[in-house]
């Protein structure tokens, strides 16, 4: 009788604990500056911390409330899971995340692979159908490619029903490939300095072989460091340097080889 009351007076402490623990990740995640913390991974540390020294004071049962308040905080039905970023096409189910996003960014050619042009109403749900189905008739192999025989595929960098950014694979050459690339990428700016551009990069170029590339042009403007350093880390080999009308761009080649090759 006494230990199920003491088991008791514990879930009151457990459910503090947990509105604590979500507290401090959530500033941890803002003082990384929305970066490369995401909250889950500070939960799962506090989390880990707390049940060790419980276990060490042994306080076996209250552990059992703490992991039980844990696993309902993440909402998944008695396990813990850390979000985890994928590519996507295009999709009207996001309108609102796309925007926040959109927002994010603020005006200016800053939303590198998402293709979004300035006759784009993407503001009204009607004007975002007509855009994410341009998108996905860029890339639809059955339908005629533009006048220059490029076709274009897209994809948003999502973690659950946030949109963190877009890329875009070109196939083809074109005018427009020769001055912008075969890749092009954008990261919002809350989102950035965790990897995800390299991470979606990666996964592109895996696309770009399926498609039998073997080799991509990836730009960037030349005071990039960030796509600097990620388009290198993919092995790119610098061309050079040339004028656009955005201001001088640095060039890179990947050679990817094809499958089987």
């Amino acid at each position: 009788m006494f230990g199920v009351i003491a088991t008791a007076l514990r879930v009151p402490r457990a459910i503090v604990f947990a509105t604590w623990r979500t507290g401090v990740s959530a500033a941890g995640h803002v003082l990384a500056g929305g970066g490369w913390v995401p909250p889950q991974v500070g939960e799962l540390g506090v989390v880990v911390v707390f049940c060790v020294a419980y276990a060490l004071g042994r306080r076996e049962r209250g552990m059992g409330v703490v992991l039980a308040a844990t696993a309902t905080a993440f909402q998944v039905g008695g396990s813990i899971e850390c979000g985890m970023p994928e590519l996507i096409a295009p999709t009207t189910r996001l309108h609102i995340a796309w925007l926040e996003a959109h927002a994010e960014w603020g005006p200016g050619f800053h939303e590198d692979g998402f293709g979004l042009l300035p006759s784009d109403a993407v503001d009204s749900p009607t004007g975002f159908a007509a855009w994410v189905a341009r998108l996905l008739d860029e890339a639809d192999q059955a339908k005629a490619a533009d006048a220059d025989g490029v076709r274009c595929a897209y994809r948003w960098i999502v973690e659950g029903d946030r949109v963190l950014g877009g890329i875009a694979l070109r196939y083809g050459f074109s005018e427009f490939v020769e001055w912008a690339g075969h890749i092009g990428y954008g990261i919002r700016p809350s989102e950035r300095r965790r990897g995800l551009a390299g991470w979606a990069l990666g996964r592109m170029l895996d696309e770009a072989r399926e498609l039998g590339m073997d080799q991509v042009l990836v730009v960037c403007a030349a005071d990039n460091v960030a796509s600097v350093k990620t388009i290198e880390s993919h092995g790119g080999v610098l061309e050079g340097i040339r004028g656009t009308r955005f201001g001088p761009a640095r060039r890179y080649w990947i050679k990817i080889g094809v499958p089987g090759g």
